[in-house]
């Protein structure tokens, strides 16, 4: 947990973005319908909030890495409605499960050690005259 985080303090720190301009969009990624860990770490999830292991009793207790995600966002400052992920449900979604879409994703969780790589990426914006986290800058991707 945390390269989100890591992220945005980086952004802030090193670029002078603000919190309060920086949109997170969360990609492909395996979904709490196939990702699952053993209870002791799924207890750190628990941890955050909850609502991170649906399931805590289970044996091998699935866990919503994109939900953690959110949560620890919003903690370091980000503004709700500008994390999109598969909480949002007023456009299409951008986070649908690597582990299940075999023919358009890799996934670790799937595949095991034999599987393939995907890329994340982060840019920023800045307007004519601006400078990130200027006024006129905007901040975008994780």
């Amino acid at each position: 947990m945390g390269v989100a985080t890591a992220t945005v303090d980086a952004m802030v720190t090193n670029f002078g973005c603000r919190h309060s301009d920086i949109v997170v969009a969360v990609g492909p990624s395996v979904g709490a319908c196939c990702f699952t860990l053993d209870k002791e770490q799924a207890a750190d999830f628990i941890t955050l909030h909850p609502d991170c292991v649906p399931d805590p009793e289970s044996a091998k207790p699935h866990v919503d890495i994109r939900l953690a995600n959110r949560v620890l966002l919003q903690q370091c400052g980000i503004l709700p409605d500008h994390i999109h992920d598969n909480m949002v449900m007023d456009r299409p979604s951008v986070t649908p499960c690597t582990s299940c879409n075999p023919e358009d994703f890799f996934s670790h969780v799937r595949d095991g050690v034999n599987f393939g790589t995907q890329v994340g990426f982060l840019w920023m914006t800045v307007e004519q005259g601006g400078a990130p986290g200027s006024q006129t800058g905007r901040e975008e991707g994780l």
